[in-house]
């Protein structure tokens, strides 16, 4: 039975990510997030496995309202957090909280951090080189949040093993 591990950077400019090591695969896709609102089918259609070939566990990065944020964008964010964890706990996938200090420390280990982001991606890059870090094919740069959630499918399977 395959044991694909699904990363979750939630938030409109995050990403879901699949890896599946027995498979030797990995996909990512950018949150799918439109017109202020969450993609709920799509979302769905992400995190839909067959449980007769698939046993799937989920890392989801743990989040919290940040300073300064708008009421508003805190409510959406805690929003589409909780529809993320509704979805896993619907389609009966068992999951992981992480706080994203907890696996930068350990996936990120000996990486230069103070860039921020670019430290993500160029980790995500070396360790998934196969893989487009590009929202679209038009995008010229990399999405951070498709990093992430790589990494932290990562984070997953290190967990697991």
């Amino acid at each position: 039975m395959s044991k694909s591990i699904i990363g979750i950077d939630p938030g409109a400019a995050g990403a879901i990510a699949v890896i599946n090591p027995d498979k030797r695969m990995a996909q990512v896709w950018p949150m799918p997030y439109s017109n202020k609102a969450y993609d709920l089918d799509r979302i769905r259609q992400l995190l839909e496995f067959d449980p007769e070939d698939e046993e799937p566990f989920a890392v989801i990065e743990k989040v919290h309202a940040r300073p300064k944020q708008g009421v508003s964008s805190t409510f959406a964010f805690g929003c589409g957090y909780g529809i993320l964890l509704g979805m896993l706990g619907a389609f009966q996938i068992p999951y992981h909280e992480v706080p994203p200090q907890t696996w930068k420390k350990v996936i990120l280990a000996g990486e230069n951090k103070d860039d921020g982001k670019a430290a993500s991606i160029r980790v995500a890059r070396r360790l998934f080189p196969g893989v487009s870090l590009r929202a679209s094919e038009r995008c010229r740069s990399d999405h951070d949040g498709m990093a992430e959630a790589l990494l932290l499918a990562e984070f997953g399977r290190r967990m697991r093993a």
